[in-house]
């Protein structure tokens, strides 16, 4: 996912005042930043037809009515301490970019040659509504990225596959953060598909975006056995999933499920404790005691920082010594 591209076909009609409008961009950038949330990686725009502070979403009354802009709307959320952190996230979006910024002629060509002519099974209810979408919709199924939406009923879905001539075009779309959660769910599935050693470091933050790292991680990948690799990552993803539930339930500790995390004896921290020592993600030497089986010749050794509500891998490789063996 590339980038998140606003729907103008969803500002609501009639026009609406100042506090309504402000409800609106509220909601659409909790839905934005739930979708961060959930899948992390590098920083995504928020993409708008012309500047933000041009782009009328609604009216002040008088005579004549004076245009609500979304600068303003947005700007008017750091009025309260309850919407002050979104009004600062959407100065983050970078959401000055025009819609078509870094697309290619062959790109642009590519989504101007796009109308969606056809339903497909399963997906009628939103043929419509892609199509009032128009080009906003073709780009985000060129380009990748999510479509986002004021919330309003033509609006209220996840996904949208539409038929184009021979085609079929999917895109995600989001205008509320039950949307946001479904589609966040479908692309870390699809990434945790798609990881192999050789693009782990470049895609662990999105395919396990609740774990840390330390700073040895990248060699050890690089010399994991390779028949294992592949269960090596299930292991990863459940000890993700297992913080991604501990920050959402605000549990005390987390609840690993089905899935053991031990502790090793007194005796083999006595004798074999300094070979549980890694760099962390600070680079500094930290014991890494705790350790979960990937099967029985090879472990993740890791730290819980109860404090971050957080775990932090610092070894993945095979067993290492132990008073008994």
């Amino acid at each position: 996912m590339t980038s998140y591209v606003f729907n103008p076909a969803s500002i609501p009609a009639p026009a609406v005042d100042l506090g309504i409008a402000a409800q609106l961009v509220k909601g659409m950038l909790e839905t934005i930043s739930e979708l961060d949330r959930h899948v992390g990686g590098d920083v995504r725009p928020l993409r708008l037809p012309r500047n933000a502070w041009l782009l009328e979403i609604g009216e002040l009354p008088g005579a004549p009515p004076t245009p609500v802009t979304l600068g303003q709307a947005a700007a008017s959320l750091y009025e309260s301490p309850a919407t002050y952190d979104l009004a600062v996230y959407f100065d983050a979006l970078m959401m000055y970019e025009p819609a078509d910024r870094d697309l290619d002629d062959d790109t642009v060509e590519a989504i101007l040659k796009l109308a969606p002519d056809g339903a497909v099974e399963g997906f009628e209810a939103v043929l419509a509504s892609v199509r009032r979408a128009g080009l906003e919709a073709m780009q985000c199924a060129v380009t990748a990225s999510t479509l986002v939406s004021f919330r309003g009923q033509d609006w209220d879905f996840d996904l949208a596959k539409v038929r184009c001539g021979e085609q079929i075009l999917v895109l995600d779309h989001a205008s509320t953060t039950t949307h946001a959660g479904a589609i966040a769910e479908r692309w870390l599935a699809g990434a945790r598909r798609e990881i192999s050693r050789g693009n782990f470091m470049a895609s662990r933050a999105i395919t396990f975006p609740y774990l840390e790292w330390g700073s040895d991680i990248e060699e050890q990948v690089a010399r994991f056995p390779a028949e294992y690799m592949d269960l090596a990552f299930k292991r990863l993803a459940k000890l993700d999933d297992m913080v991604r539930r501990w920050r959402d339930m605000e549990c005390a500790r987390p609840d690993p499920g089905s899935m053991e995390i031990r502790n090793e004896s007194d005796l083999t921290m006595q004798n074999y404790g300094n070979q549980r020592r890694f760099r962390s993600q600070t680079g500094e030497m930290a014991v890494f005691e705790k350790h979960v089986w990937i099967d029985r010749h090879n472990r993740i050794h890791l730290i819980v920082h109860d404090d971050r509500r957080t775990i932090e891998i610092g070894y993945l490789g095979v067993h290492l010594p132990t008073w008994t063996n």
